[in-house]
């Protein structure tokens, strides 16, 4: 687990806003903190879909979310905060992990207070890690992959 600081707010909300560079990672939980606090859970209702209907994996993705965050936060005031849990895909988890057997699922947890905004890498296990690398594995990739977008 890696703590990364963004000192780039506005070059990180163009990325997470209107890049595509996000667009890919699963949602898995926010809470906005504007005038009063909204939280969404992003796992997917399957029974509201159709049979006919395809309602994708257990999460949504940040591609079909982050139209509603922006309308949230647009406006003159900032947010007092944001709290975005990002899930990496199954298929993006894999690039990352050839352990991936042991490892359950990858995330990036975004937070911003006004005063900080950061990224914390971290990592759900199937089984008691007995090798530490796991997780400095996903860190160094995070890493890689901010540094070429820009971000870090």
């Amino acid at each position: 687990m890696q703590q990364f600081v963004i000192e780039n707010v506005k070059g990180f909300m163009g990325k997470l806003l209107s890049d595509p560079f996000f667009d890919r990672l699963e949602l898995v939980r926010m809470e906005l903190t504007t005038a009063v606090t909204r939280t969404v859970d992003g796992r997917v209702h399957k029974d509201f879909y159709d049979s006919e209907e395809e309602s994708g994996g257990t999460y949504i993705t940040w591609k079909e979310e982050k139209q509603n965050f922006f309308q949230a936060i647009r406006g003159n005031v900032l947010p007092l905060g944001f709290k975005i849990v990002f899930r990496l895909p199954d298929s993006e988890a894999v690039k990352v992990s050839e352990k991936l057997s042991v490892v359950s699922s990858m995330f990036l947890n975004v937070n911003y207070d006004r005063k900080m905004l950061s990224v914390v890498t971290g990592i759900s296990m199937n089984s008691f890690p007995s090798d530490p690398s796991l997780g400095q594995e996903f860190d160094r990739f995070v890493q890689n992959v901010f540094r070429e977008q820009d971000i870090l």
